[in-house]
């Protein structure tokens, strides 16, 4: 949730009561706030609000303010990505891309990206992967098995962390005599 306060000045006349809507225009559902004073604060809100003092001067009708708004972005979600049909590989593979889904919340108008690879684990070792900032992930050829993630920020939110997806490489050892053995 969110506080912020609002302060108005330079108007003649008297505030008679404070106002908000969550349009911008107030041509939806309009509530009167009980407050005459030059500052009003907004606490727990959940979405972008918009605010406005009524003043009246002597027998003249009342005016509005001009607009005071409170933008709240919400968290972000939806930030999912899905594996190769093909992930796993013997010895080297280069699979197609790793595909992330359209993130909602934050700003809802643009989004940063940033993708990670660890080859330690799906929850540790991940570290960011140079001009990798796309929706999707091209993994390139790789000779280790690797997770990889990608990290979603906008608008103020706190950013947030998709699931971890592994991409196998198998490496094949030759043990003298043609035997061979696989691992990892």
């Amino acid at each position: 949730s969110v506080s912020q306060s609002r302060y108005y000045s330079g108007y003649t006349g008297k505030i008679t009561k404070w106002q908000s809507a969550t349009t911008s225009d107030f041509s939806g559902t309009v509530t009167d706030i009980a407050n005459t004073t030059t500052s009003y604060t907004a606490t727990n809100l959940s979405t972008t609000t918009y605010y406005r003092a009524v003043v009246t001067s002597g027998v003249c009708s009342s005016s509005n303010s001009g607009t005071a708004t409170i933008t709240v972005n919400q968290s972000i979600i939806s930030n999912t990505i899905t594996k190769p049909a093909v992930d796993s590989f013997n010895t080297s593979g280069n699979p197609t891309n790793v595909v992330g889904s359209t993130p909602t919340g934050g700003n809802a108008t643009s989004y940063t990206y940033q993708w990670q690879s660890s080859e330690i684990s799906e929850t540790t070792g991940f570290t960011d992967i140079t001009g990798a900032n796309s929706k999707d992930y091209d993994p390139g050829t790789l000779t280790e098995t690797t997770w990889f993630r990608r990290v979603v920020t906008s608008g103020v939110c706190a950013q947030n962390i998709s699931n971890a997806i592994r991409i196998k490489i198998t490496a094949i050892y030759h043990r003298p005599h043609g035997a061979i053995v696989t691992g990892k």
